[in-house]
């Protein structure tokens, strides 16, 4: 059974349509979405985490989620720009996720994240780093 899978997945955002889309991702395969600029590529990252309306089916483990609200997909993506809220220091855009959920070991993952990715000044808001 796939992880992630689409099925006729439709979206229209202002004057761009996505049409009829078609993906399927195994569990713990490594997947890349390439394509030209203005492809759609984050419309349909957009879509798949709920931003966005579509049409479709957007099965997720086994479950359809096309119509579960994006705050209760349990899952995300950020942007090519690296700050999500560019008001917020880095340790609060990478911390952002404890305001809704409970994570266990939030310090040691912060941590472990910070040193994996060579972080510093994580008090700063990104603009000033």
């Amino acid at each position: 059974m796939s992880y992630l899978s689409l099925k006729n997945i439709s979206s229209k955002i202002d004057d761009f349509l996505l049409d009829g889309i078609e993906l399927t991702i195994q569990k713990n395969e490594y997947f890349v979405l390439l394509g030209q600029s203005g492809s759609g590529k984050t419309k349909l990252l957009e879509s798949i985490a709920g931003v966005n309306y579509c049409t479709g089916e957007l099965i997720f483990d086994g479950t359809n989620i096309i119509n579960i609200p994006s705050e209760k997909r349990d899952f995300g993506f950020v942007y090519q720009d690296f700050a999500l809220f560019p008001n917020l220091s880095v340790r609060e855009n990478i911390t952002f996720s404890k305001r809704y959920k409970t994570i266990e070991n939030e310090k040691a993952i912060f941590d472990d994240l910070v040193e994996f990715l060579k972080l510093e000044k994580t008090e700063l808001i990104p603009a000033l780093m």
